[in-house]
């Protein structure tokens, strides 16, 4: 505890925050913490893999990892808008290409202390833009991109593997969720986690019997530790599939290629407190000079 104050007092003498603005600041920080533990994950691995869940296997297949089909993904898979329309979708493809494209201010949270709410929206940032760029090179390469990534969404059937990489992510962050804290408690071993998969398909009529080595690695699960584990009760598959919902929910709703809905997030999370400057985006990213708002302002 000592060592993480003595890193916001460190930080405050090099930068040009105010004490005031540093404690409102940390106090956003240690809200967001609790909403997230998945991003303190001690291994970058499983926070990518984390992110990666978000995304269904079963229902982007190989793409899964594509960034403008996770925006479109995310945009038709809103439940507050079931039905978007086109200048929605549209909408979201060309903000995770401009975002994926203008990292020179997000790369300026880079170097912030280990916990404090500039680091976290860097971490976040990593781990939601670690997939695959677009990079078209003309306005109808760009259209054409989109418009096969819409007919993928329609089109796609998926295969036994689809299924079963799915299935070992969520049963990835279910048992990081609900046992082992995000790694504050070790991991889960290879053996658990495939383990906790088959079961998880069992349950869903999509049993696979073999090819798990590569499914592993396909799914970014490689840097688990061997270990073989018994097949795991029910009571067990019904918690790990609870756990995996839960953190799934909330990882999606930052990270779905959307940068303002972390900002966003960054505001709610701050119930209100002075965080300085009406964009929070650039007032962190530059390291600025913020000037105090009044509670009328916020």
């Amino acid at each position: 505890m000592t060592r993480d104050k003595d890193k916001w007092v460190d930080w405050e003498r090099k930068s040009n925050f105010t004490p005031e603005q540093i404690d409102a600041l940390q106090e956003a920080a240690n809200t967001l913490k609790k909403g997230m533990p998945w991003l303190l994950a001690a291994r970058q691995e499983a926070r990518i893999v984390a992110v990666r869940a978000c995304f269904r296997r079963s229902v982007l297949g190989v793409m899964q990892d594509d960034l403008v089909l996770r925006a479109i993904y995310g945009a038709k898979s809103d439940p507050k808008n079931p039905n978007p329309g086109f200048h929605k979708i549209l909408e979201a493809a060309v903000r995770c290409y401009t975002s994926s494209n203008n990292q020179q201010n997000i790369s300026q949270l880079e170097g912030a202390p280990t916990g404090t709410l500039p680091w976290l929206a860097f971490e976040l940032y990593k781990c939601a833009d670690s997939g695959e760029l677009f990079e078209p090179k003309t306005e109808s390469e760009f259209f054409q991109g989109i418009a096969e990534r819409l007919r993928r969404l329609e089109t796609y059937k998926p295969t036994v593997g689809d299924f079963a990489v799915e299935a070992i992510q969520n049963a990835f962050v279910g048992l990081m969720q609900s046992k082992y804290a995000w790694g504050t408690k070790g991991l889960p071993t290879r053996g658990e986690v495939e383990q906790m998969a088959k079961s998880l398909l069992a349950r869903d009529g999509k049993e696979k019997k073999s090819g798990w080595t590569d499914l592993r690695r396909i799914a970014g699960l490689d840097f688990l530790p061997e270990g073989r584990a018994g097949r795991p009760s029910k009571g067990e598959v019904d918690e790990n599939r609870k756990a995996k919902q839960e953190a799934l929910a909330i990882i999606t709703k930052l990270c779905g290629g959307n940068w303002p809905k972390f900002r966003d997030a960054v505001k709610s999370a701050s119930a209100g407190k002075k965080l300085f400057l009406r964009d929070e985006r650039e007032r962190l990213a530059s390291y600025g000079h913020p000037a105090p708002l009044s509670e009328e302002e916020l």
